[in-house]
């Protein structure tokens, strides 16, 4: 694989940027949520991200994403 400076740099200020405005957008909509709110939004966004995949991308709906989106992690 060959990686040159410019599509580097391009892949960097995409991300830069992408993150920076998703920040901003949940940082704005945080204001007006409760922290039990805020909280089930946070922790669907990984089953939103994998229905959104299946919807429109096109991913298989399979059983490893099924259980994927409701286990969770043992608190240490």
């Amino acid at each position: 694989m060959k990686i040159d400076a410019g599509g580097a740099g391009y892949a960097l200020a995409s991300g830069i940027l992408a993150s920076g405005i998703g920040y901003a957008i949940w940082y704005a909509a945080l204001q007006g949520l409760t922290a039990v709110r805020a909280a089930v939004v946070q922790l669907s966004v990984p089953l939103i991200t994998a229905v959104a995949g299946v919807v429109l991308l096109s991913e298989s709906a399979t059983f490893r994403l099924s259980a994927a989106s409701v286990v969770r992690p043992r608190p240490h």
